[in-house]
């Protein structure tokens, strides 16, 4: 255990800040940086913070260590404490690349099981983190990783019916479960919910969502996923994404 957290950066090659002290709001993690940068002889030493902060702390905080002759990496993690002492963290790593292999060793296979690598803009990683809760802000290909490490091979594959237009099969294709029976079996879901005193009101959500979905595209093959397509209407934006209608030939 260090004695401090300046103690920790000064002996070390880089420090791992949420794992070494508690990091309850970004106040914390610039006064902690500035303890850091206090040391002196920064030259060489990574400091990687693994808090989740806003996009613009990370890119205050870097500026901060990057003019002390440091190199700063932005590794929040997704995973409580169990997962941690498991060695299961899941790191989204972004800043200067020589910093994110340096310290690539000391993280997966160690403390975590796979780490996602944003590139060296900073605020990327503390965006990811926070898209982690409300899902917003990044291209759909890091957002797909990021859902099949936190949660497996089920969710991914429900994410994959959207990125590939799946929800939507084309008019001469068919579709990997109807959203006929995934109608059905919600109905079914929520009559028993019912009957037992209670209700789900996502199911019902869901439910209204294909509905809608059958009434916009009426006589097309939809998956039980077309409520994406429902959802992307409400939004302001086409039914079909981008590549649906490359894959239909729809200007």
């Amino acid at each position: 255990m260090c004695k401090s957290t300046v103690h920790l950066f000064s002996d070390g090659v880089f420090m791992l800040i949420n794992l070494a002290v508690q990091v309850s709001n970004d106040a914390v993690l610039e006064s902690t940086v500035d303890e850091a940068i206090a040391s002196g002889n920064l030259a060489g030493k990574i400091y990687v913070d693994c808090s989740t902060v806003h996009p613009n702390t990370s890119i205050a905080v870097c500026r901060k260590i990057t003019e002390a002759g440091a190199k700063f990496v932005a590794a929040p993690v997704f995973g409580a404490s169990p997962v941690a002492e498991a060695g299961r963290l899941i790191f989204v790593s972004a800043g200067p690349e020589s910093a994110r292999m340096a310290i690539d060793p000391y993280l997966k296979g160690v403390m975590g099981r796979s780490i996602i690598d944003m590139g060296e803009d900073v605020s990327k990683s503390s965006l990811l983190k926070i898209a982690g809760n409300i899902c917003t802000g990044l291209g759909p290909a890091i957002l797909e990783q990021m859902l099949g490490d936190n949660f497996g091979p089920v969710i991914e594959s429900y994410s994959k019916r959207l990125t590939t237009g799946a929800y939507a099969p084309a008019v001469d294709a068919k579709a990997g479960f109807d959203v006929a029976l995934a109608i059905k079996d919600a109905k079914h879901a929520i009559n028993c919910a019912t009957e037992a005193g209670t209700d789900l009101e996502v199911s019902r959500v869901a439910l209204k969502n294909m509905e809608l979905a059958c009434e916009l595209q009426k006589g097309k093959p939809l998956d039980s996923s077309s409520m994406y397509g429902t959802i992307r209407e409400d939004a302001g934006l086409d039914f079909y994404t981008d590549l649906c209608k490359k894959r239909d030939g729809v200007a």
